[in-house]
């Protein structure tokens, strides 16, 4: 039997017999694209057959995070996301992009979640400054709106519970609506 490659040889984190891609690191403009061509590869092989996301991120870029999310939300496979390891910051509001009971984490994984943040660099005009503090508020939002709604709470319950860095794990996680079950193979 001869083994069978996949053509993006460039995408060395997909397995193509399991639709399963593997995305760890930083959530930046790279691992953007290298997400949406993996997933658009996996998503054109068997639409109707799941798909699998193994994910460990300290997080990243929110507005590349928010970008591969969207991007998620419109394959046509069902997506089942598994965290492992570290799911921090945006990288959990990837794991809510999964489908309907499909946000599983591994036994030792662990989440934290915390408000949106920026970096400011050295040199920045005040009027810049600005805008740099209503783009982050507006991204901030945007990602705070799609974890409360996956969580079923309020902004103002979580602006109070996740002001800070807040760590947790797997039960807990399960508790509070960020995941549906713990992963233990299979």
């Amino acid at each position: 039997m001869a083994i069978m490659h996949h053509p993006y040889p460039y995408l060395p984190n997909i397995h193509s017999l399991s639709k399963t891609y593997v995305l760890v690191g930083e959530l930046d403009t790279e691992k953007m694209q290298e997400a949406i061509n993996a997933l658009a590869y996996l998503d054109s092989l068997a639409p109707r057959k799941p798909l699998t996301i193994h994910l460990c991120s300290n997080g990243g870029y929110m507005v590349y995070a928010l970008g591969i999310y969207d991007f998620i939300r419109t394959l046509k496979s069902n997506v089942r996301i598994i965290g492992l390891a570290e799911i921090a910051s945006m990288a959990v509001v990837l794991l809510q992009a999964a489908d309907k009971g499909l946000r599983y984490l591994h036994p030792r994984a662990r989440i934290m979640l915390h408000r949106g943040s920026m970096s400011v660099p050295d040199y920045v005009h005040m009027t810049d400054f600005e805008r740099l503090t209503k783009e982050t508020k507006t991204l901030s939002d945007m990602a705070d709106e799609i974890v409360c709604e996956r969580m079923g709470i309020s902004i103002a319950e979580f602006n109070k519970r996740f002001e800070h860095d807040t760590y947790i794990g797997g039960e807990e996680a399960i508790k509070t609506g960020l995941a549906d079950k713990i992963y233990y193979g299979g």
